[in-house]
């Protein structure tokens, strides 16, 4: 009876000692899990603020950069305007103004005419143009603003002066113009010949005519004389 309460009472030890080692075992791979998740939501965090915050840097830099200045790929006219401050971009207008053609001339064949400048009372207007030019990709403010940046970026912008001038004495000098240019058209004739008792038919071929697109002459005129 002794040895058998002794064996009863080893088995019972050896039973509580291994709940215990199993219950540890499970604590450490419990352990090891929560400690791998919480490297993986570091890892994620990470990635995450790598990822957000490099685009966000970028941009930032793009736009303090060129603060207070012409946007990438912004032209007036021919002329490239990219990183110009307000001074610099105003004496660039300044310039082509000194280069602004004092008549248009229109031709036609050997046909001539001559529209000039001081005839429109054409004036070109500085303040304005600059005004758009600055307003470019500022026209709302971030992140409102990203796609008129993206797009201006991409694929630029070709600005024109802005211009008052009479359009009345355009429209008829572009009249006057187009009733020179005018031909009428010429349908084929059938002619009869009658000679020596024969009859010969004659077929005289006709013309083509010739007439002004109004609209279309009136747009290239502005568009060149924005454009100077």
């Amino acid at each position: 009876n002794y040895r058998r309460g002794n064996l009863c009472r080893l088995r019972n030890r050896r039973k509580r000692i291994g709940y215990w080692l199993n219950l540890f075992g499970h604590i450490i791979i419990i352990g090891k899990i929560i400690m791998e998740n919480k490297h993986k939501q570091k890892i994620k965090l990470i990635s995450v603020v790598i990822l957000g915050g490099l685009p966000l840097s970028t941009l930032l830099a793009y736009l303090l950069a060129f603060t207070n200045r012409v946007y990438p790929k912004v032209t007036l006219c021919q002329t490239v305007l990219t990183g110009q401050n307000y001074s610099e971009t105003e004496t660039t207008l300044n310039q082509q103004i000194k280069d602004f053609p004092h008549e248009i001339n229109l031709s036609a064949g050997s046909e001539n005419f001559v529209i000039t400048a001081s005839s429109l009372n054409i004036n070109l207007n500085t303040k304005a143009t600059l005004t758009k030019l600055f307003r470019l990709g500022r026209e709302k403010v971030p992140p409102f603003n990203l796609k008129r940046l993206y797009l201006l970026y991409a694929k630029g912008e070709r600005v024109a002066f802005e211009m008052t001038l009479d359009n009345q004495k355009l429209d008829d000098e572009i009249a006057t113009i187009s009733a020179k240019f005018f031909q009428p058209a010429a349908n084929p004739e059938i002619k009869i010949i009658k000679k020596d008792g024969l009859r010969t038919i004659m077929v005289e071929s006709g013309k083509d005519g010739r007439e002004v697109d109004k609209r279309t002459l009136k747009t290239t005129i502005l568009q060149e004389l924005a454009c100077p």
